[in-house]
């Protein structure tokens, strides 16, 4: 890691700027699609849901911290849907997007029986390069 990560970072926003609504967050990740294709490269996309019935508000903000705290500069939290938050990963592999996720839950280990996690890999169709394709992991 740059030795300059930690220093350049704004780790002062508030969480209301760090966290993209639903629709900001379909935008980037549709813009997200077009670079890919257009640079043959992949992407995964991490979202996180709260499990309880009744999601505390406070919960879900210290999750979003936590998750700004380890992102990249490049990468971006926002609302995927009503129920879960997605963060984006450019040019992130399958191993680095679950790395990622398992640097989440370890910080997160009062949260981690409340938090479900699904990780989606997407890359250009080989067969049609202009089109994306998504894949489970």
């Amino acid at each position: 890691m740059n030795r300059f990560f930690n220093f350049f970072r704004k780790k002062g926003l508030p969480t209301g700027n760090i966290c993209r609504s639903e629709e900001e967050f379909h935008k980037k990740l549709e813009i997200e699609c077009r670079r890919s294709v257009y640079n043959e490269q992949s992407f995964s996309l991490i979202l996180l849901k709260m499990n309880s019935s009744q999601s505390d508000q406070e919960k879900i903000q210290k999750l979003i911290k936590k998750i700004h705290n380890r992102i990249r500069d490049i990468d971006i939290i926002g609302r995927y849907d009503t129920e879960n938050i997605g963060v984006i990963m450019p040019y992130t592999s399958e191993n680095g997007a679950r790395g990622f996720l398992q640097k989440i839950m370890a910080s997160i280990m009062e949260l981690k029986k409340d938090v479900i996690s699904t990780i989606y890999k997407y890359f250009p169709d080989k067969d049609n390069p202009e089109r994306i394709q998504r894949k489970r992991l």
